[in-house]
């Protein structure tokens, strides 16, 4: 701008400022607001209302009161913009709750909030802390619906986070009415859904939505949370543990890669189906996918060495977990290991069969029965 003998000017600066908010550039927009002043350029409300947004997503509430305090104290009339950007930045602070404040004092101004408005609202709800944020949600639902504003993608996102605990059921029929006004869901909302569908002894409908979810394709379906949800599904209803391996397979082969979360998952419904052999397959596969192997997998493991009387592995397993420093008396170790060797005092312990029975799915990696 310098060098092309540009005059610098409140809109110029103001412009700058916005592409930073656009950017997620925070710093460099300080950087510009204080330049602008130096400049002489005196700052209007679209350049504070830019500001405010940019500090808000950068993550710095603090900054973006002290930007607002500053807005008033130049008698600077707030606009929908203003009160929004404000909404959003309280939305992502320690304190989400504040962004009522702002939102009482639009109201009390007579400004009329819009979509986006109740978008940053219903993102505070979701990340407050408050016992009453789900029906803070769903006033603010029903708020919108008096005013004809329909909530798009982000908010029907955030109403159905903000409902998930306290009514799961709920959850479930915000999903249906976002088919019905054919507002596409993101991929985390997908996984919201089927978590609460699965909270819900909804095992059918979570398989339902899922299916919708790999239909949609895009980001969607590789989203990582909602095959985790699904996999955890598979424990109730009509869904089995065969279900939650064809799950892992499918996403070891064409994704999205297993992480801890889907490994551990699928081990707890192999130890709560009694199926030793696949828990220890699974772990194998947990081990070489590089992903951390927590005390708890190590735990079923172990459970699943005691199963079928394995007390070499279980043996080795257990001084695995002493060199990585968890504590034995939490573990089951002792326990497993001892009744093995109870087993193979009385000529009972027995090699895992090779054969596999026709409940149990082919594996791509075949299990090594290693160390981790």
């Amino acid at each position: 701008m310098r060098r092309r003998s540009i005059p610098p000017s409140t809109s110029v600066y103001t412009a700058l400022i916005s592409a930073c908010d656009k950017g997620k550039q925070q710093e460099k927009a300080m950087e510009l607001f204080d330049e602008m002043k130096a400049q002489q350029c005196t700052p209007n409300a679209v350049t504070y209302n830019a500001l405010i947004s940019a500090c808000g997503r950068g993550s710095n509430p603090e900054r973006a009161l002290e930007v607002w305090e500053e807005m008033r104290s130049n008698r600077l009339s707030p606009t929908v913009v203003t009160y929004t950007s404000l909404i959003g930045a309280m939305g992502q602070s320690q304190i989400p709750e504040k962004a009522w404040e702002f939102y009482e004092a639009m109201k009390a101004s007579q400004i009329e909030p819009n979509y986006i408005t109740f978008g940053k609202l219903m993102h505070a709800c979701s990340r407050s802390q408050s016992v009453d944020k789900a029906d803070m949600a769903l006033g603010l639902y029903k708020d919108m619906g008096e005013r004809g504003i329909q909530a798009d993608s982000y908010t029907f996102g955030a109403l159905i986070s903000a409902c998930k605990e306290k009514y799961p059921q709920k959850v479930t029929e915000l999903y249906s009415e976002m088919r019905r006004l054919r507002v596409a869901p993101d991929a985390g909302t997908y996984s919201t859904v089927i978590s609460a569908c699965d909270r819900s002894a909804q095992t059918g409908r979570a398989a339902q939505v899922f299916s919708s979810m790999k239909q949609q394709g895009g980001q969607s379906q590789s989203n990582l949370g909602a095959y985790n949800a699904m996999i955890n599904a598979c424990g109730s209803g009509d869904k089995t543990l065969d279900d939650a391996l064809a799950l892992l397979k499918e996403m070891q082969t064409k994704g999205p890669a297993p992480d801890a979360v889907t490994y551990s998952t699928v081990m707890k419904l192999c130890e709560r189906a009694r199926r030793p052999e696949d828990a220890l397959q699974v772990f194998d596969a947990m081990c070489k996918s590089g992903c951390t192997v927590d005390r708890i997998c190590c735990n079923w493991a172990l459970s699943a060495c005691e199963q079928l009387r394995n007390v070499e592995r279980g043996l080795a397993l257990f001084d695995y977990m002493k060199k990585s420093r968890w504590p034995s008396s939490r573990t089951r170790a002792p326990m497993a290991c001892s009744s093995a060797f109870a087993a193979s005092a009385s000529g009972a312990t027995r090699r895992p069969s090779s054969s596999r029975n026709s409940r149990t799915i082919s594996w791509s990696r075949t299990a090594s029965f290693t160390t981790p």
